[in-house]
């Protein structure tokens, strides 16, 4: 996978690409937004693949979630 890297004052943007797939990740401070576009031979995964993003996010979350927590607190 190609990815480029264009980082800004307030943000960060990735863009990604490789053969079937395309997108970016821009993240900011407090959000971020996803946006991927399949290939019409990798589409039939859609459902698969945004469940394990969201799988893996929602994991990444909590955890820097738990770390943040952990530092506020000692």
């Amino acid at each position: 996978m190609n990815c480029t890297v264009a980082e800004q004052e307030d943000r960060c943007r990735i863009v990604f690409k490789r053969p079937g797939v395309h997108g970016d990740l821009v993240a900011k401070v407090d959000d971020f937004v996803l946006t991927v576009t399949l290939g019409f031979l990798i589409a039939a995964f859609g459902p698969r693949i945004r469940a394990e993003i969201e799988k893996n996010l929602d994991a990444a979350i909590a955890e820097a979630s738990a770390v943040s927590r952990a530092g506020s607190e000692g």
